[in-house]
């Protein structure tokens, strides 16, 4: 669970042969955290905003890499605002 309006931090690990340009947190599709540069792979941790809404979220966490591939975790997080 997270407080209304206040930031989160997902922890991640992250693999992949080409280097990664962006990454994002989402809430169900709607984006509430993005890193974008040149080298992302050694990123392990980053913060995002949390909805004014209150209810239930699927966090997913999506990568680019250099190439323009798309990826995103398979299994969504439940995440409680309130």
């Amino acid at each position: 669970m997270v407080p209304v309006g206040t930031q989160g931090e997902v922890r991640l690990l992250l693999q992949s042969p080409q280097a990664l340009t962006r990454l994002q947190v989402k809430f169900d599709t709607q984006v509430v955290g993005e890193v974008l540069g040149e080298e992302l792979r050694s990123i392990r941790a980053f913060a995002f905003s949390v909805p004014r809404i209150p209810g239930m979220y699927n966090l997913v966490v999506a990568a680019r890499d250099r190439n323009a591939c798309e990826n995103a975790t398979t299994l969504a997080r439940s995440v409680t605002v309130q």
